[in-house]
């Protein structure tokens, strides 16, 4: 959750085309949440406003978005409250957030997933994390995990400046 005392939690969002990220945002929220489970909720309708701009950036540049765009969320409740509305409580305002993601995961826009917080790629964005973890969400994000390295990269710079002196 926040820092300061404020109880602002950080939306950690990565938008994935082919492979890499196109978008990537890491913000305050800019509401103090109650809880974990709201500002999960928060982040996950984040991620349906900006899957659905791009889905229709997409359509404009003549590429068709056919199958609904996984949503990814690190929190089991945030994607079981999108199946059972009715699971949320009384809060007006979350049955609203909960309606709109909802409404476009039956509409095929979305489809919301669980993915376990240890290999969530956004959570680099919201946290400080040890260095593994962030090289491998930044290789994952840049696509570059399987990209080929030439060997010159691989030496030694006092290597080869030695070699341009011979």
């Amino acid at each position: 959750m926040g820092s300061g005392g404020d109880d602002k939690s950080t939306t950690g969002i990565n938008v994935m085309l082919a492979g890499a990220a196109i978008i990537v945002i890491s913000n305050r929220q800019h509401v103090a949440t109650p809880g974990p489970h709201v500002s999960e909720t928060i982040a996950a309708t984040e991620a349906v406003m900006r899957a659905i701009v791009t889905r229709g950036v997409l359509h404009e540049f003549l590429v068709p978005q056919v199958d609904p765009t996984p949503i990814l969320s690190d929190s089991e409740t945030t994607r079981l409250i999108i199946h059972d509305a009715r699971s949320m409580g009384r809060s007006a305002w979350m049955a609203n957030r909960v309606e709109f993601v909802g409404e476009n995961q039956t509409r095929g826009e979305i489809d919301v997933q669980h993915i376990p917080g240890t290999q969530n790629p956004a959570d680099s964005d919201t946290k400080f994390v040890d260095y593994p973890q962030w090289a491998r969400d930044t290789e994952y994000k840049l696509n570059t995990k399987f990209c080929y390295k030439p060997a010159v990269f691989e030496e030694p710079i006092e290597a080869t400046t030695k070699e341009k002196k011979k």
